[in-house]
């Protein structure tokens, strides 16, 4: 399901941002450009982290294989002629880019490139994080499952009645993806920020100016400071079960928070509810036992290096 999520949310952010495909789905398979994002990921990841070492950075530098900094500059590439080819196309509505290419902005190029990039790594990936990880644990706490399917299938009489005003009548859906993103963040690392340069206080600690700061969403999102019952799978804690009436939800921010936070989040949302809830209306499914454990030792770099996730479908007799 991994593979089938990430073809939906790569093709999806391709006609969104520009105007064009990227024909995963199609093909049932990832273009070859697509496959490459998973090692740019991987690269940034490794150069987030050298930049905590700047004395020896340029030393630790030449120890990662020359393949990482070739497939970042392959990637920069692509998307510039992709941007180049949505300049020159005749794209009728108003599209992701169409903002970033309004010349009132006068953006530079490779400022256009580079939110490009951005929007294409975002858009995505992350997306198809969630998705994989609530279809998980849904398999794993199965009152949650029934509770879902059951929402679902006495909403919707038929596949036509999903749509994003639709799904607006759910409520224990939305409480599943926030649990499974609290359980396995999307983005789960540190999203740093600057401290000003007259420096500042920051959760009563003085912080010097110029200094990087950051929350871990995956520790503070399974923290028992922040939560009770951490380890567990309980979308009832986001519909006021007063049994964690103390859980500090706002200590959750998988979309960052402030001015810098995700902008895209409301489409993600959208996608989430739209995907997950087709999925249940259509199939019955189940864990496939090479799947057990699929939250547990995976890499991060930034985001997730996501394992298969095996699910066995059985189309819903109605």
């Amino acid at each position: 399901m991994t593979s089938w999520f990430n073809f939906f949310t790569f093709d999806l952010i391709g006609e969104l941002a520009f105007g064009e495909s990227f024909g995963c789905l199609e093909s049932s398979t990832y273009q070859p450009w697509v496959a490459m994002i998973f090692e740019v990921m991987k690269y940034r990841g490794f150069m987030q982290a050298l930049n905590y070492y700047p004395s020896v950075s340029s030393a630790l530098l030449r120890l990662l294989p020359k393949s990482y900094a070739e497939t970042f500059a392959t990637h920069k590439q692509l998307t510039h002629e992709k941007v180049q080819r949505r300049i020159e196309s005749k794209v009728t509505y108003n599209d992701l880019t169409a903002n970033l290419l309004n010349p009132d902005h006068k953006l530079e190029r490779y400022q256009i490139d580079g939110n490009c990039s951005t929007l294409i790594i975002a858009g995505s990936e992350t997306t198809s994080t969630a998705l994989s990880a609530t279809t998980y644990y849904l398999t794993q706490y199965p009152e949650a499952k029934a509770k879902v399917v059951q929402e679902v299938r006495s909403t919707f009489q038929k596949p036509g009645e999903i749509t994003s005003i639709g799904v607006n009548q759910l409520k224990y859906l939305p409480a599943c993806f926030t649990e499974a993103m609290r359980r396995f963040p999307p983005g789960p690392a540190v999203f740093p920020r600057r401290v000003p340069k007259e420096g500042a206080w920051v959760a009563g600690q003085w912080i010097p100016g110029s200094m990087q700061v950051g929350i871990c969403h995956f520790a503070a999102n399974n923290s028992r400071l922040n939560f009770q019952d951490p380890e567990r799978f309980i979308p009832e804690r986001w519909l006021g079960d007063p049994a964690y009436a103390k859980d500090d939800r706002h200590a959750m921010q998988v979309f960052s928070v402030g001015p810098r936070n995700c902008l895209g989040q409301s489409l993600a949302k959208l996608e989430l509810h739209l995907v997950l809830c087709r999925l249940i209306w259509e199939f019955d499914w189940q864990l496939s036992p090479e799947s057990e454990n699929w939250d547990c030792d995976t890499p991060v770099f930034n985001t997730w290096g996501v394992k298969p996730l095996r699910i066995f479908l059985t189309p819903v007799s109605r």
